[in-house]
């Protein structure tokens, strides 16, 4: 059998194409499998259902309301797929909001009260989730001590939309806040992984450069030159990017998560430029010690040299107070 030849003007694709090809697919892949994927899934799928029973019982086959929701939820599906998640509870939330013309459709159908009793709910728990402006427009919308007996279905819309970009907002804060953690836990890695390289270079790879910490006792008169060289300088500078990933890994985790969402969402060029911030807040503090201000340098070995720089990337006062030390020591006293 004779080989497939490409067309005239279209090349074979390589390996790196291939593999390229297949990230995003494991990407959706693994979207597909965390919980809120999950959950909205199981939640579209049951809102079908209700929503298909709504519009029998109001004959709204045909409608706008019923036409508009099915359409958005044809888009959750789509978005879900994608991998989406974001997408997909905007449009359900969309859904939810038409939704209410056909309670008032059922209201005029069978002289029901759901309109009202989908306004209480929301009404208790948007004052019981939202503050601020939101809270007061709620209580302007649908009554602030009790639900208003003239709550109209716009009124009842406006509510929902409010309520739904407060979750909006919180979920989107979520994802920033888990990407830049996936992002810093990625660049101690690399860090880590360089440093390991670097310490085997001059074993395996033959380069000279490199002054590894370690091999070198309290007590060797040889600490002093390899703490002092250029290629240790390598080393400081990666245990403090180190200490800055980890840092900001815990940060993140102890921060907490508002509906206020700044205009300019932080991305991987924060996460690197904390990488770069702990790795020069190291090697500024690595030559604060080789100053008078310090004592006698030759006492500091490479593994205590490790460790402050490691510090210094991890803590964002140490260098501070570092400068201030060097400022208050260099600038003349005040006359009393």
């Amino acid at each position: 059998m004779g080989s497939v030849e490409s067309a005239p003007g279209e090349s074979t694709p390589g390996i790196g194409d291939r593999v390229s090809s297949l990230l995003p697919g494991l990407e959706r892949w693994r979207d597909t499998k965390n919980m809120g994927h999950i959950r909205l899934r199981a939640d579209v799928a049951a809102y079908r259902e209700e929503f298909e029973t709504l519009v029998a019982r109001t004959n709204g086959d045909g409608t706008f309301w019923q036409r508009d929701v099915t359409d958005l939820l044809d888009e959750v599906d789509e978005a879900l797929e994608r991998g989406r998640v974001e997408d997909g509870w905007r449009h359900f939330h969309a859904a939810q909001r038409l939704e209410t013309h056909g309670l008032e459709a059922l209201d005029e159908a069978e002289g029901t009260n759901a309109l009202e009793a989908q306004a209480t709910a929301v009404r208790e728990e948007a004052l019981d989730t939202l503050g601020g402006w939101r809270k007061r427009a709620v209580e302007a919308l649908l009554g602030q001590h009790s639900l208003d007996a003239d709550v109209t279905g716009e009124d009842l819309r406006v509510a929902m939309t409010v309520l739904h970009e407060q979750y909006e907002s919180v979920h989107l804060k979520q994802h920033y806040l888990q990407q830049q953690f996936t992002q810093l836990f990625q660049l101690g890695t690399v860090a880590g992984v360089v440093f390991i390289v670097c310490t085997l270079a001059p074993t395996f790879l033959g380069v000279e450069f490199f002054e590894p910490p370690f091999g070198v006792a309290a007590t060797d008169t040889a600490a002093a030159a390899t703490v002092t060289s250029p290629g240790f300088a390598v080393f400081v500078a990666l245990a403090g990017m180190i200490g800055a990933s980890l840092f900001g890994m815990r940060s993140l985790q102890k921060q907490t998560v508002s509906t206020k969402v700044a205009q300019r969402i932080t991305g991987l060029g924060l996460t690197w430029a904390r990488g770069l911030i702990g790795a020069i807040s190291a090697l500024v503090f690595y030559f604060f010690l080789q100053t008078p201000f310090t004592g006698d340098f030759g006492q500091l070995t490479p593994a205590v040299m490790i460790v402050v720089g490691f510090a210094a990337g991890y803590s964002e006062r140490m260098v501070s107070r570092a400068v201030e030390t060097v400022s208050g020591a260099t600038t003349e006293p005040k006359e009393s």
